[in-house]
Parts: structure tokens; sequence; C-alpha cells
């Protein structure tokens, strides 16, 4: 094991790395410390409910929300590494990029009548709702 450690081969820092069966295989401590991945996300939320009673006969209720992210998500895949789909062992660097925002308002108004002749309660609701969504993504091909 400790001589994996030192996974480069000697005089070829960067462009080789140093294991027993690397033209099928890759140095597992080659793979834990050059081959980089990062993710990086942002979230935001938020809900507001308002209600408001013009009488006893009607009252409105407004409910507006948001959902917004932000997020990259990166790989640096070392010189010399074995990676299917990736037969060259060239290296790469991907990015990936995506920014989603979605929001909502709803709007409800009820109306309520009780006891109409002695025996009948009316309630009536409506309501409309309204939304903007966007969702952006970029991939671009690995840069080698």
């Amino acid at each position: 094991m400790r001589d994996m450690k030192n996974y480069w081969q000697p005089g070829k820092v960067g462009i080789q790395q140093n294991y027993e069966e690397y033209y099928r295989y890759n140095n597992p401590y080659f793979m834990s410390n050059e081959w980089l991945r990062g993710h990086y996300q942002n979230n935001e939320y938020g809900y507001l409910s308002l209600n408001y009673k013009l009488n006893d006969k009607f009252d409105f209720q407004l409910r507006p929300s948001f959902t917004a992210y932000d997020m990259v998500n990166s790989e640096k895949l070392p010189y010399s590494a074995d990676v299917y789909g990736r037969e060259l062992r060239q290296g790469d660097y991907r990015e990936d990029r995506r920014t989603l925002f979605d929001a909502n308002g709803d709007l409800q108004a009820r109306y309520h009548q009780n006891e109409i002749a002695g025996f009948l309660d009316v309630a009536v609701l409506g309501g409309a709702t309204a939304r903007n969504f966007t969702f952006t993504s970029t991939s671009p091909l690995p840069i080698t």
C-alpha cells in the first residue's frame, strides 16, 4: 500500500500515473487525489399567506411563494486516468451550471351566507393561480 502513495511515475509527474496495471486500472491514491469533483448549490425558498376579511360574508386569501437555486458541478479528470467512455486518457474538465426560478401566486375569494330561509347555508369559492417558471442548464463538451 505504501508504494502506491507515490502515484506519479518518476520523471512523469502530471503525465503518467504509477501503478502495476495502470494500462487497465487506476492507482487509488491517484484517483482520490487527482480526480477532482466539485458541487456548489445555493437554495432560496419563500412563502407568505395573507388573509383579508372584507365583512361577514366575503374574505380573500393571497399566497405567493417562490423556489430558486443556482448549481455548479465540475469535474477535473487527470491526464492518464482510465475511465469508461474516455479511453484516450488525455484528461478533461467538465462543468455543468443550472439555475431554476419558480414563482407561484394563488388568490382565493370566498363568499358564505348562513341560514338563508332558516335552513340553507351557501358557500362559494373562486380563485386563480399564476406561475412563472424558468430553468437553464449548460453542460458543454469536455475541454481536452
